[in-house]
């Protein structure tokens, strides 16, 4: 009761307020609570309970985005892999997978990191007048496809890829530089990852999904 004998009642908490009854004449908790389906449509006016201030409030409401014009859909195969070392260099997949890019930490800059493409020297072996040449043309290496990627705690990028049927896994020693150390998967194991993370105190983990399965199947290097 206040100074002009108004009398109100307090209503403290979820419990109290879950008694109050709407303007379809039911009790808030039998919507708040509602485990029945198919779910049956609420009245427009229903209030939302917020559970982190405890006290009532407006019902949520979904926001629906439209897609962009022009922007393709978003899918699984869309997905890039990226990570960056200690340095705060940034590794990543190119949009065509077929190549790596690393952002440098001090210049910003993005260049090809692998494969490292030489530069033509068809002009100087031909001044050389070599002894001997091969009889063969040789053969258009497989293209390699790049999976997921990330750097490890032990300073290498770790590089899963597909080259025709063959998988594996490629890893770069950030420190000493020079090719990568290849890994074949064994074929008798199917390995299609998504996604990498560095496993703590060296090493890394593949998350591989199958179409199909509800759940994932975690590889781990080495």
């Amino acid at each position: 009761m206040n100074v002009n004998g108004a009398r109100f009642q307090m209503l403290f908490g979820r419990d109290d307020w879950s008694r109050c009854r709407g303007s379809d004449a039911q009790p808030l908790a039998l919507w708040w609570d509602a485990l029945v389906s198919p779910m049956p449509l609420p009245p427009d006016d229903l209030p939302g309970w917020d559970e982190s201030r405890s006290e009532i409030s407006l019902q949520p409401q979904l926001i629906e985005l439209p897609a962009t014009s022009g922007e393709l859909r978003l899918t699984l195969d869309a997905r890039r892999g990226a990570s960056a070392d200690r340095n705060g260099n940034v590794y990543r997949i190119a949009d065509d997978a077929r190549s790596l890019l690393v952002t440098s930490s001090g210049s910003g800059n993005e260049s090809a990191f692998w494969p490292a493409q030489p530069a033509d020297c068809g002009a100087g072996r031909g001044k050389l007048r070599l002894a001997f040449e091969t009889a063969q043309a040789p053969r258009e290496p497989v293209a390699e496809r790049y999976l997921a990627l990330t750097t490890t705690q032990d300073d290498y990028l770790v590089v899963a890829f597909a080259r025709g049927t063959l998988r594996g896994l490629m890893s770069f020693d950030l420190i000493s530089g020079g090719p990568p150390l290849q890994t074949q998967w064994p074929d008798a194991v199917p390995f299609e990852p998504f996604a990498m993370c560095a496993r703590h105190g060296g090493g890394a983990g593949c998350s591989t999904a199958r179409i199909g399965s509800c759940g994932n199947s975690i590889a781990r290097w080495p």
